[in-house]
């Protein structure tokens, strides 16, 4: 074997070896957590404050919040109104919000339009993941809301 044809074997063992670190360190990615309708309703419901919507962190006062429960029952406090309605869980990790009603009270354009923005989010909701205390709604793999788990008083 001639140098020229060792230099290349040398080359595409260092390719090959480059393809495999790569694939290797692609399956240790980091990924949420998914779990079932257990682990984000609770009979009393689980109440969830609102951080982000569509990556835009929300400081609302009082905040919006989020309860489920084990029968799939959903309600909350949204920018203006009480609102509440059903959810469908299809799988692990997949969660389906129908209709949603609510309260009919009015209050400042940026309010109202916050509001319509965050109900016209939970109805693309498809799948949810869990981290800690957080709660990931997503439609596919884009994250809609972002939510923190409200520890409940005694």
């Amino acid at each position: 074997m001639d140098n020229r044809m060792a230099h290349r074997i040398c080359q595409i063992l260092v390719i090959l070896a480059c393809a495999v670190g790569v694939a290797a360190l692609s399956a240790c990615k980091a990924k949420p957590q998914v779990e079932s309708i257990s682990s984000i309703a609770g009979d009393p419901p689980i109440e969830w404050r609102l951080t982000s919507m569509q990556g835009t962190a929300v400081a609302a006062t009082p905040p919006v919040t989020l309860r489920l429960t084990n029968d799939g029952a959903m309600s909350g406090k949204s920018f203006v109104n009480n609102y509440f309605g059903k959810t469908t869980i299809t799988g692990s990790g997949t969660l389906l919000i129908g209709e949603i009603g609510s309260t009919m009270m009015a209050a400042s354009p940026e309010l109202m339009d916050s509001e319509q923005t965050y109900f016209k989010l939970l109805n693309q909701v498809n799948r949810f993941t869990t981290s800690g205390d957080t709660l990931t709604l997503l439609h596919n793999d884009e994250p809609l809301l972002v939510f923190t788990r409200h520890a409940s008083p005694p």
